[in-house]
């Protein structure tokens, strides 16, 4: 690994990185990236783990059940852009959603019951 850096407190969007490389003679290189920070990162430790979202079936050809701990909440689907794709208040602990619109593959969602705590996983558009 070459670096690293914190990005707590920044919004997610798309950020132009700028590296500068400096060797001990005083000559340097510099580069810049295009960097795009997806909205709502979630730490390990935030996530709570007694509480669980199951999503079946996983991979699938668009139509998922999801298996909610509450029905009061909301459920937030992204691509792989960071881009939301759908975001729905949750009523009921079983709920089907069809993503077969959609383009085939990965997609993050977090679902956020009232209580405050965060649950977020991964499902397969094949």
């Amino acid at each position: 690994m070459l670096a690293s850096w914190n990005t707590n407190g920044l919004q997610s969007g798309t950020y132009l990185l700028k590296l500068v490389l400096k060797n001990n003679f005083g000559d340097s290189v510099e580069g810049l990236k295009i960097v795009e920070l997806l909205p709502n990162p979630v730490n390990v430790q935030d996530v709570q783990t007694a509480a669980t979202v199951t999503v079946y079936p996983n991979p699938s050809d668009g139509k998922f059940t999801f298996s909610f701990p509450a029905a009061d909440g909301e459920l937030t689907v992204y691509n792989m852009l960071g881009e939301i794709v759908m975001r729905k208040t949750i009523t009921d602990k079983l709920t089907e959603l069809d993503f077969s619109a959609e383009a085939k593959g990965v997609y993050s969602w977090e679902f956020l019951p009232k209580d405050g705590s965060a649950i977020v996983g991964k499902m397969v558009v094949r």
